[in-house]
């Protein structure tokens, strides 16, 4: 049984952080493939979730400050953030 406990992906570690992705990482052996998860423009920057996207906007703010030392401000975050309680 293949399980992977840890590796180092210099060119995906440069991918920045977006609640809301257009990319994904997928796995094929020790090998690191990252995937676009829809058509994408030209120029459009490749982003992914640093942490699981179903945590709330609180959640995922306070991880982020903490463990990566930024406030996402992506098109999720400034959305639900608009909506406040409501949300």
């Amino acid at each position: 049984v293949y399980r992977r406990l840890l590796g180092l992906y210099v060119i995906p570690s440069l991918i920045n952080h977006a609640c809301e992705s257009n990319a994904t990482r997928v796995f094929v052996g020790e090998t690191m493939l990252v995937r676009a998860t829809r058509v994408l423009q030209e120029g459009e920057e490749i982003v992914w979730p640093y942490l699981p996207p179903l945590k709330t906007l609180l959640e995922r703010q306070q991880h982020l400050r903490t463990a990566f030392h930024f406030e996402c401000r992506c098109r999720r975050c400034t959305t639900e953030r608009g909506l406040g309680r409501a949300y």
